[in-house]
C-alpha cells in the first residue's frame, strides 16, 4: 500500500494534466470558448503592458537613472549614473562602484540587485 501511495505521486493529477494541455493547446477561433478566452488573454497582456509602461515611466522620471521600454517581457533594466561622490566613496572602500551601491541599496531597503 506504501509503494501504491508514493507512486502517486510521482504522477500529475488529473487537474494538473488538464490545465497543461489548455496551457499548450489553447481554444482556437471558432471555438465556443474562443471569444472569452481571446479577450481574458488580451486583458492580462494590456494590463501587464500598462504596468510596465508605467514602471519605465517612473524610472525615467528619477535623477539619474534613464529605462528603455519593456519589450517582449516584464523586465526592465535601468541604467543608473552614480554622482561623482559615490564614485569616489566606492574607490576609498576599494569596492567596484556598481558593488557598493548594491550593498547600501540592500542595507537601506532590503531591495537586491543583480
Amino acid at each position: 500500500q506504501v509503494y501504491k501511495a508514493m507512486s502517486v505521486s510521482l504522477c500529475s493529477n488529473l487537474p494538473g494534466q488538464v490545465m497543461t494541455s489548455l496551457m499548450v493547446r489553447p481554444p482556437r477561433e471558432g471555438d465556443e470558448s474562443y471569444p472569452l478566452f481571446s479577450e481574458e488573454q488580451n486583458g492580462i497582456f494590456e494590463s501587464l503592458k500598462r504596468r510596465a509602461s508605467k514602471l519605465v515611466d517612473a524610472l525615467n522620471s528619477m535623477d539619474g537613472v534613464s529605462c528603455n521600454a519593456c519589450e517582449g517581457a516584464m523586465y526592465a533594466f535601468p541604467k543608473i549614473d552614480l554622482p561623482a561622490g559615490a564614485i569616489a566613496a566606492a574607490e576609498e572602500k576599494g569596492l567596484s562602484p556598481d558593488t557598493l551601491y548594491s550593498l547600501e541599496l540592500l542595507d537601506a531597503t532590503g531591495i537586491c540587485v543583480v
